[in-house]
């Protein structure tokens, strides 16, 4: 368990607080302040998520009732005048799989450096729509963590185990793989992902937006993500449709079973999804995204798709369109690939096949 905290004060032209009911922030909340984190142990990089704020914006979409509640209070999402009365404390619980999931992070198997988060600061245009804010600070920031202190005995076997004696220590992560591109001005689009030869693709995620329409700094990013004109979608891996030679129909929004499967495949159960997800309001022009889980939470890890062996190591989804995508329309595809993390002697090196 570990979450950043801190106040974060928005800012005028002349180093004076921000502190009117003007001041309008991102629906998204702070995090929205956030574009860039790297996760480094010792001076190896292990996670780089350099859209940072767009991965929280698909997840934060799709979070049920109960989790944006938190969320509003923690980070001001939802809460378009979060900072309208000047600073603000916050609290984020940092989106890694390194930190979400249950696995505790050998620390000391980390022999110098130890444990690095860098987190990338974005342009004030990002989080406040309004323009009597010209820059922001914050203030106070602190990373937070729970550790767990095994007996003695036990560390000292594990270090030396790794150090000495030729064998090595591994943690399982999912790794993120970003992927921008743009409208290509037809109706028919095919997005190529080239993900190589990797174990296990756990999930593929695709949000669209308009670059012309949101370069206005008074719309907000958090709220951009539209569903372009679609009509179907199909992913193909080495030739092949993913999963069972299907093409997913929306028909521009007439068709619910895009959006139904999407969501599905991650949590499923048909008949308990809406306890893990809930659509927020203008779900398909503001937060509308597609994609697939090719390992659900049923499954055990390194279970999902993958692409060795295959003459061409990537993904490949063809998009029907009811209108032409023009190029000014930004795409970005996130895979998220099971990995490895090994600490093998005084080295920690990443691996993606396995």
């Amino acid at each position: 368990m570990s979450y950043l905290a801190g106040t974060l004060v928005p800012k005028a032209a002349d180093g004076s607080d921000v502190v009117n009911a003007g001041t309008t922030s991102s629906y998204q909340g702070v995090t929205r302040a956030f574009n860039r984190m790297v996760i480094r142990f010792g001076g190896v990089v292990v996670e780089d998520i350099s859209y940072y704020s767009d991965v929280l914006a698909m997840y934060y979409s799709t979070l049920p009732e109960t989790r944006r509640k938190v969320l509003k209070a923690l980070e001001g999402f939802g809460d378009t005048g979060a900072w309208k009365n000047g600073k603000r404390k916050w609290a984020h619980a940092l989106m890694s799989s390194l930190f979400v999931t249950d696995q505790s992070l050998p620390l000391a198997l980390v022999q110098s450096g130890g444990i690095t988060v860098e987190l990338f600061l974005a342009p004030a245009s990002e989080l406040f729509t309004s323009a009597n804010v010209a820059y922001y600070e914050i203030q106070q920031p602190s990373f937070r963590w729970m550790g767990i202190s095994p007996d003695p005995s036990y560390t000292i076997a594990l270090r030396s185990a790794v150090a000495s004696a030729g064998r090595s220590a591994f943690i399982h992560f999912q790794k993120l793989h970003f992927y921008p591109s743009n409208g290509n001005g037809s109706q028919t689009l095919q997005i190529q992902v080239p993900i190589g030869q990797v174990s296990s693709i756990a999930s593929v995620d695709i949000v669209f937006w308009n670059e012309t329409d949101y370069a206005d700094r008074m719309k907000d990013k958090y709220l951009r993500f539209h569903n372009a004109n679609l009509v179907d979608f199909r992913i193909e891996n080495n030739g092949t449709s993913q999963p069972s030679q299907l093409s997913f129909k929306y028909k521009g929004g007439a068709d619910p079973e895009v959006v139904l499967l999407g969501l599905l495949s991650s949590s499923g159960n048909i008949y308990t999804m809406d306890r893990d997800v809930s659509l927020q309001e203008n779900f398909e022009t503001s937060s509308f995204r597609i994609g697939m889980n090719f390992q659900s939470s049923n499954e055990n890890a390194g279970t999902g798709l993958s692409t060795l062996g295959a003459s061409s190591p990537f993904l490949t989804i063809t998009t029907t369109r009811s209108a032409v995508v023009p190029p000014t329309t930004r795409i970005l595809t996130v895979a998220t690939v099971d990995a490895l993390i090994e600490f093998r002697g005084a080295e920690i090196a990443i691996s993606e096949i396995f």
